[in-house]
């Protein structure tokens, strides 16, 4: 037997030597890398149907309970969400999890396995089936997982693979901060997102002290807290011990013996009511240069336009935008809104509701294209120059218009504008 073993070997050898020798018949300049068009992750048979956002799925009478009370409830509806990595286990600090986000907002998914950066980098976009997994709440920040102990945890990797799919190429691009200060404390939608402090110091910085030479979480924690100049003792950069970057001194000049300037990007969760910044690389400590944000009512690219009279919102973005918001809270600012007169309201008598001089305003709907789908309410709202009707032309539909104003969801459940505080920019190009 050993006879023949060594004969087959010599004969695989001098095969080998003919082509080494010149023979390259089975090679040619025309070749190309196979392109592997199915990911060996996930499951490529996930559809893109029955998206719902990430805000819609947190605001749910059921699951937004499991996740202010720190208990967990089954996902029983056939839904998906559609969004972008944007945190990932890469550096250590976020362990055996991966964070996304859309246009409305961010969540935790928690995986029972490391290295989930191998296949979900920063700015990979997937989609996950969420039915049968199982949503709750660590410590009123929202986690998709499996349950644990009465609360919500990790889901085993098996089973994750069967509720991902990739979807496109990685493009770190689409996913920019969005700036955190002060007074975003109040605002609950950043939570899960990805935030920026931007021109802070570090309130214990001293040319010494390490990212983890602070307070730490608790006794049996490997988690430090570090506050910054200028935010309330409830807003703190976390570090675990095991990061690649728990040992970075924080930002200080020793020449001057000062704090030195820095903007801090990570991302935002809540633990009992104190915000924790979970910083990702080592990068997201930026000493030189501005940080690119999205703008506050935009979120890293997945909006047409920025909501300004130069890059108006188109109606898609702003139903994207206001189910965003909690229920009746109004936008903080004014935003733009471009669109065609889809259909005009009636009152419970049947009269059209486009502007009259009893009310001096109107209530009509708008769609990107003119059609009575996908519509954005515009009520109540005033006439050109931001004044009461009194004369002029009356709105029909199919006409172009611009509108300028607050908006707010309504009991939670219908996108508008707020009334008297939005007018028609522009009707037709006219303007005043």
């Amino acid at each position: 037997m050993k006879s023949l073993r060594y004969i087959l070997m010599a004969a695989v050898s001098l095969t080998l030597a003919s082509c080494m020798d010149g023979d390259d018949s089975l090679f040619n300049d025309t070749w190309k890398e196979p392109e592997a068009s199915i990911s060996p992750y996930g499951n490529n048979d996930i559809t893109e149907d029955n998206i719902i956002t990430i805000a819609d799925l947190k605001s749910r009478s059921s699951y937004a309970k499991a996740i202010s009370s720190n208990k967990y409830e089954q996902i029983k509806e056939d839904i998906k969400i559609k969004a972008r990595v944007t945190g990932n286990d890469l550096a250590g600090n976020i362990y055996k999890q991966v964070i996304v986000q859309d246009a409305t907002g961010g969540i935790i998914i928690g995986v029972n396995k490391a290295g989930l950066c191998g296949y979900l980098a920063e700015g990979q976009e997937i989609i996950v089936d969420l039915k049968d997994l199982y949503i709750g709440g660590y410590g009123g920040t929202a986690q998709i997982g499996s349950p644990y102990n009465g609360g919500i945890g990790r889901m085993a990797e098996s089973i994750w693979m069967k509720h991902f799919k990739l979807v496109g190429s990685i493009d770190a691009n689409q996913i920019k901060p969005i700036e955190f200060t002060p007074n975003s404390t109040s605002d609950n939608n950043l939570v899960g997102k990805l935030v920026v402090l931007k021109n802070v110091t570090f309130k214990s910085a001293d040319g010494v002290k390490t990212l983890i030479n602070g307070k730490r979480e608790s006794s049996t924690s490997n988690y430090y807290h570090q506050e910054i100049d200028g935010f309330s003792s409830n807003v703190v950069i976390r570090t675990s011990s095991y990061a690649d970057f728990a040992a970075v001194v924080m930002p200080f000049d020793k020449a001057t013996n000062t704090k030195k300037v820095c903007s801090i990007i990570g991302i935002a969760s809540q633990y009992n009511g104190t915000w924790q910044i979970m910083i990702r690389k080592t990068s997201d400590i930026v000493l030189d240069g501005d940080v690119e944000t999205a703008d506050d009512t935009s979120d890293g690219g997945t909006y047409s336009g920025k909501g300004t009279l130069e890059s108006p919102f188109t109606v898609d973005d702003i139903l994207k935008y206001t189910q965003s918001l909690a229920a009746d809270k109004k936008s903080d600012k004014d935003l733009y809104i471009k669109g065609k007169v889809a259909s005009i309201a009636v009152d419970k008598n049947g009269t059209p509701q486009n502007f009259d001089s009893g009310y001096g305003n109107a209530t009509f709907y708008i769609s990107d294209d003119g059609s009575e789908t996908n519509t954005f309410q515009v009520y109540r709202a005033l006439y050109l120059g931001n004044k009461e009707y009194s004369s002029g032309d009356l709105l029909k539909p199919g006409d172009d218009v611009i509108i300028c104003g607050k908006v707010t969801n309504y009991k939670g459940n219908t996108p508008e504008t707020v009334q008297k505080e939005a007018y028609v920019y522009s009707l037709n190009g006219k303007t005043e």
